[in-house]
Protein backbone atom coordinates (compact mmCIF):
# COMPACT_ATOMS: atom_id res chain seq x y z
CA UNK A 1 0.00 0.00 0.00
CA UNK A 2 1.03 3.77 -0.39
CA UNK A 3 0.07 6.87 0.89
CA UNK A 4 1.93 10.06 0.97
CA UNK A 5 3.94 12.15 3.80
CA UNK A 6 2.18 14.92 4.81
CA UNK A 7 5.50 16.70 5.15
CA UNK A 8 7.21 16.49 1.75
CA UNK A 9 4.20 14.89 -0.13
CA UNK A 10 6.47 12.58 -1.31
CA UNK A 11 5.05 8.56 -1.56
CA UNK A 12 5.49 5.98 1.21
CA UNK A 13 4.92 2.35 0.29
CA UNK A 14 3.96 0.13 3.11
CA UNK A 15 4.64 -3.56 2.30
CA UNK A 16 1.55 -5.60 4.20
CA UNK A 17 3.15 -8.89 5.12
CA UNK A 18 1.42 -12.26 5.31
CA UNK A 19 1.85 -12.24 9.40
CA UNK A 20 0.06 -8.80 9.71
CA UNK A 21 -3.08 -9.48 7.21
CA UNK A 22 -3.74 -12.80 9.38
CA UNK A 23 -3.34 -10.79 12.72
CA UNK A 24 -6.42 -8.82 11.94
CA UNK A 25 -5.07 -6.19 13.19
CA UNK A 26 -6.42 -2.36 12.06
CA UNK A 27 -4.20 -0.86 9.29
CA UNK A 28 -2.41 2.06 10.89
CA UNK A 29 -1.05 4.57 7.54
CA UNK A 30 2.43 5.92 8.20
CA UNK A 31 2.08 9.93 8.11
CA UNK A 32 6.03 10.94 7.84
CA UNK A 33 8.58 9.25 5.78
CA UNK A 34 11.38 7.88 7.56
CA UNK A 35 13.90 10.97 6.07
CA UNK A 36 11.34 13.49 7.17
CA UNK A 37 11.26 11.97 10.67
CA UNK A 38 15.02 12.49 10.91
CA UNK A 39 14.31 16.23 10.53
CA UNK A 40 12.53 15.89 13.76
CA UNK A 41 14.87 15.08 16.45
CA UNK A 42 13.50 15.90 20.19
CA UNK A 43 15.23 16.78 23.34
CA UNK A 44 17.06 14.42 25.43
CA UNK A 45 15.13 14.77 28.73
CA UNK A 46 17.99 13.40 30.69
CA UNK A 47 19.79 16.78 29.90
CA UNK A 48 17.30 19.07 29.64
CA UNK A 49 16.71 22.15 31.64
CA UNK A 50 14.56 20.90 34.77
CA UNK A 51 12.97 23.80 34.93
CA UNK A 52 11.88 25.08 31.49
CA UNK A 53 12.67 21.70 28.94
CA UNK A 54 15.61 23.40 27.61
CA UNK A 55 17.91 21.37 25.25
CA UNK A 56 21.06 21.43 26.88
CA UNK A 57 24.18 19.33 27.96
CA UNK A 58 23.81 19.18 31.48
CA UNK A 59 20.38 18.91 33.68
CA UNK A 60 21.01 21.93 35.22
CA UNK A 61 18.52 25.10 35.73
CA UNK A 62 19.67 27.42 32.46
CA UNK A 63 19.91 31.29 33.02
CA UNK A 64 16.68 31.83 32.15
CA UNK A 65 14.66 29.62 34.90
CA UNK A 66 17.67 30.83 37.50
CA UNK A 67 15.95 34.20 36.58
CA UNK A 68 13.07 32.63 37.80
CA UNK A 69 14.18 31.16 40.22
CA UNK A 70 14.71 34.99 42.24
CA UNK A 71 11.20 36.68 40.89
CA UNK A 72 8.66 33.57 41.11
CA UNK A 73 7.31 31.36 44.01
CA UNK A 74 6.12 28.64 43.38
CA UNK A 75 8.55 27.56 40.86
CA UNK A 76 6.77 25.95 37.15
CA UNK A 77 8.79 22.46 36.06
CA UNK A 78 8.19 22.45 31.97
CA UNK A 79 9.14 19.33 29.98
CA UNK A 80 9.34 20.05 26.18
CA UNK A 81 9.22 17.44 23.62
CA UNK A 82 11.34 19.59 20.64
CA UNK A 83 13.58 22.31 20.48
CA UNK A 84 12.00 24.90 18.85
CA UNK A 85 14.77 25.61 15.90
CA UNK A 86 14.06 21.92 15.07
CA UNK A 87 10.09 22.28 14.50
CA UNK A 88 10.00 25.92 13.54
CA UNK A 89 8.85 25.85 10.32
CA UNK A 90 6.33 22.87 10.86
CA UNK A 91 4.81 25.22 13.30
CA UNK A 92 4.81 28.21 10.89
CA UNK A 93 2.57 26.05 8.64
CA UNK A 94 0.62 23.96 11.13
CA UNK A 95 -0.20 27.27 13.27
CA UNK A 96 0.11 30.17 10.94
CA UNK A 97 -1.11 29.29 8.05
CA UNK A 98 -3.30 26.94 8.99
CA UNK A 99 -2.13 23.90 7.68
CA UNK A 100 -4.74 21.29 10.41
CA UNK A 101 -3.66 18.16 8.66
CA UNK A 102 -0.06 18.88 10.09
CA UNK A 103 -1.37 18.16 13.74
CA UNK A 104 -1.55 14.37 12.71
CA UNK A 105 2.26 14.18 12.12
CA UNK A 106 2.83 14.46 16.10
CA UNK A 107 0.00 13.77 17.39
CA UNK A 108 0.66 10.36 18.92
CA UNK A 109 4.15 11.25 19.91
CA UNK A 110 3.20 14.24 21.74
CA UNK A 111 -0.08 12.74 23.77
CA UNK A 112 2.74 10.07 24.40
CA UNK A 113 5.03 12.04 26.07
CA UNK A 114 2.02 13.83 28.16
CA UNK A 115 0.66 10.79 29.12
CA UNK A 116 4.69 9.82 30.70
CA UNK A 117 5.49 12.65 31.74
CA UNK A 118 1.92 12.89 34.19
CA UNK A 119 0.48 10.79 36.76
CA UNK A 120 -3.02 11.90 37.59
CA UNK A 121 -3.40 15.32 36.58
CA UNK A 122 -6.03 17.25 34.87
CA UNK A 123 -4.87 18.17 31.44
CA UNK A 124 -5.20 21.69 30.22
CA UNK A 125 -3.96 23.13 27.25
CA UNK A 126 -3.89 26.95 27.56
CA UNK A 127 -6.34 28.76 25.48
CA UNK A 128 -6.79 31.09 22.84
CA UNK A 129 -8.73 34.01 22.66
CA UNK A 130 -11.91 34.20 20.79
CA UNK A 131 -10.58 36.96 18.30
CA UNK A 132 -7.61 34.34 17.20
CA UNK A 133 -9.83 31.36 16.99
CA UNK A 134 -12.22 33.63 14.72
CA UNK A 135 -9.30 34.38 12.63
CA UNK A 136 -7.35 30.58 13.00
CA UNK A 137 -10.51 28.35 13.07
CA UNK A 138 -8.96 26.17 15.46
CA UNK A 139 -6.96 25.84 18.45
CA UNK A 140 -2.98 24.22 17.50
CA UNK A 141 -2.32 22.84 21.20
CA UNK A 142 -6.40 21.14 21.43
CA UNK A 143 -5.19 19.75 17.84
CA UNK A 144 -2.40 17.77 18.79
CA UNK A 145 -4.69 16.17 21.62
CA UNK A 146 -7.26 15.18 19.88
CA UNK A 147 -8.80 11.79 20.64
CA UNK A 148 -7.46 12.55 24.47
CA UNK A 149 -8.99 13.25 27.87
CA UNK A 150 -8.62 17.07 28.23
CA UNK A 151 -10.47 20.06 30.41
CA UNK A 152 -10.99 23.35 28.89
CA UNK A 153 -10.56 25.22 32.55
CA UNK A 154 -9.27 28.37 31.28
CA UNK A 155 -10.31 31.52 28.86
CA UNK A 156 -8.54 33.74 27.26
CA UNK A 157 -9.33 37.32 26.47
CA UNK A 158 -9.17 38.81 23.76
CA UNK A 159 -6.63 41.83 23.55
CA UNK A 160 -5.38 44.74 20.89
CA UNK A 161 -2.02 45.33 20.03
CA UNK A 162 0.25 42.36 18.64
CA UNK A 163 -0.07 39.03 19.02
CA UNK A 164 2.71 37.23 21.02
CA UNK A 165 4.72 35.49 18.41
CA UNK A 166 5.37 39.09 17.20
CA UNK A 167 6.50 40.41 20.78
CA UNK A 168 9.96 40.69 22.14
CA UNK A 169 10.83 39.17 25.36
CA UNK A 170 10.82 42.19 26.72
CA UNK A 171 7.26 42.69 25.79
CA UNK A 172 6.06 39.00 27.36
CA UNK A 173 7.40 39.19 30.59
CA UNK A 174 5.56 42.35 30.72
CA UNK A 175 2.19 40.20 29.85
CA UNK A 176 -0.36 40.96 32.05
CA UNK A 177 -2.86 38.33 33.39
CA UNK A 178 -4.63 37.01 30.25
CA UNK A 179 -6.60 34.22 31.64
CA UNK A 180 -9.92 33.15 33.62
CA UNK A 181 -11.17 30.26 35.34
CA UNK A 182 -14.56 28.86 33.34
CA UNK A 183 -17.39 29.69 35.91
CA UNK A 184 -17.95 25.51 36.43
CA UNK A 185 -14.19 25.23 37.42
CA UNK A 186 -13.99 27.96 39.93
CA UNK A 187 -14.79 25.74 42.86
CA UNK A 188 -13.34 22.43 41.96
CA UNK A 189 -9.36 23.25 42.14
CA UNK A 190 -8.77 23.00 45.54
CA UNK A 191 -5.57 20.39 46.17
CA UNK A 192 -5.57 19.27 42.00
CA UNK A 193 -2.81 18.69 40.51
CA UNK A 194 -2.69 20.41 37.00
CA UNK A 195 -0.83 19.53 33.69
CA UNK A 196 -0.96 22.82 31.48
CA UNK A 197 -0.32 21.85 28.03
CA UNK A 198 1.13 24.66 25.49
CA UNK A 199 2.60 24.82 22.25
CA UNK A 200 6.18 26.45 22.87
CA UNK A 201 7.56 28.07 25.58
CA UNK A 202 9.76 30.73 25.05
CA UNK A 203 9.77 33.05 27.95
CA UNK A 204 7.83 30.92 30.44
CA UNK A 205 5.70 34.22 31.29
CA UNK A 206 2.00 32.71 29.80
CA UNK A 207 2.96 29.55 31.48
CA UNK A 208 3.47 31.03 35.07
CA UNK A 209 0.54 33.42 34.51
CA UNK A 210 -2.14 30.68 33.73
CA UNK A 211 0.12 28.52 36.98
CA UNK A 212 -0.53 31.60 39.40
CA UNK A 213 -4.25 31.60 38.47
CA UNK A 214 -5.10 28.08 39.32
CA UNK A 215 -2.94 28.37 42.25
CA UNK A 216 -4.96 31.33 43.72
CA UNK A 217 -8.05 29.12 43.05
CA UNK A 218 -6.41 26.38 45.44
CA UNK A 219 -4.78 24.03 43.15
CA UNK A 220 -2.23 21.64 45.15
CA UNK A 221 0.45 21.38 42.05
CA UNK A 222 0.66 23.08 38.27
CA UNK A 223 3.47 21.52 35.89
CA UNK A 224 3.28 22.37 32.40
CA UNK A 225 4.48 20.59 29.08
CA UNK A 226 5.04 21.70 25.59
CA UNK A 227 5.59 21.10 22.21
CA UNK A 228 9.04 23.08 21.95
CA UNK A 229 11.20 25.11 23.94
Amino acid sequence: MANKCLWCKQTISQELRVSFIMSFKPYVAVLMCEKCRQLFSPIDQATACPGCGRRQKQPRLCEDCQIWQTRHEPQLSNHALFPYATVQEYMSRYKFQGDYELRKLFQKQFQSFILASTSGALIVPIPISEKTFAVRKFNQVEGWLEGMSYQRMLDAESRDGLPQSKKDKRERMQLKQPFSVRNAWEGRLKNRSICLIDDVYTTGTTLHLAADLLYSYGAKNVSSITFAR
